[in-house]
C-alpha cells in the first residue's frame, strides 16, 4: 500500500455495499449485496474465480495518487476522489515485476528502489525495498527468478507495476 494525495477527481460510481476497502473485513471479501438479491445490471464472480473478480470487473474509472515525495501511483478506482483527498493505491506484491534497469514500454508505475531485504517465502521469494522515504514496496518471485537476477539487499533495482494491477482507494 502506497499513500498519498488524489491528483485529479475521480467521478466514479461508489463501490456498492461490501466492495473494496470498506467491504474487507478480517482479510476477507464479502459478498457485495449481502441479503439481497443483486441488482440489474450488477457484475457477477465467475465460477471458481476469486471472490475480488466482482470487484475487477467492475467498471472503473482512471485515478492516482501523489506521495510526499512526488512519486505518482496510476491504477483505477470504484470511489469518487477530489483532487488532494487522501487516497492509497493498493496492488498484490506479486503484481510487481522486478528489473535491474528500467525496461522500455508501456508500464505506467515505475519505481527505482533499494533493496532492503530479500526472505523465502514458502516457494515464493519476497523483496522489500524502498522507493523513498514513504513509498515502502514490496515484490514477490520465484526462487528461480531471484537466483537468476541475483538479487540481494543493498541493491538498487525497479520495481514496475501495471497500472491495470492498481486500485486506489479513499485514505
Amino acid at each position: 500500500m502506497v499513500s498519498g494525495r488524489a491528483v485529479d477527481a475521480v467521478d466514479a460510481a461508489p463501490a456498492s455495499a461490501g466492495t473494496g476497502a470498506a467491504g474487507r473485513a478480517g482479510g476477507r471479501f464479502r459478498r457485495p449485496w449481502p441479503g439481497r438479491a443483486r441488482p440489474e445490471g450488477a457484475p457477477t464472480a465467475r465460477q471458481g474465480s476469486a471472490p475480488a473478480a466482482v470487484e475487477r470487473d467492475a467498471p472503473s474509472s482512471p485515478a492516482a495518487i501523489r506521495t510526499v515525495s512526488d512519486a505518482q501511483v496510476r491504477g483505477a478506482t470504484l470511489h469518487q476522489l477530489a483532487a488532494g483527498e487522501p487516497a492509497v493505491a493498493v496492488f498484490p506484491p506479486r503484481a510487481v515485476a522486478v528489473y535491474r534497469t528500467a525496461p522500455q514500454g508501456s508500464p505506467r508505475n515505475v519505481f527505482p528502489v533499494r533493496v532492503t531485504a530479500v526472505e523465502a517465502r514458502g516457494d515464493a521469494i519476497r523483496v522489500r525495498a524502498s522507493g523513498g522515504p514513504d513509498i515502502p514496496l514490496m515484490a514477490e518471485m520465484t526462487a528461480t527468478a531471484a537466483r537468476e537476477l541475483g538479487i540481494a539487499a543493498g541493491d538498487e533495482a525497479v520495481f514496475v507495476v501495471k497500472a491495470s494491477e492498481v486500485r486506489v482507494y479513499p485514505g
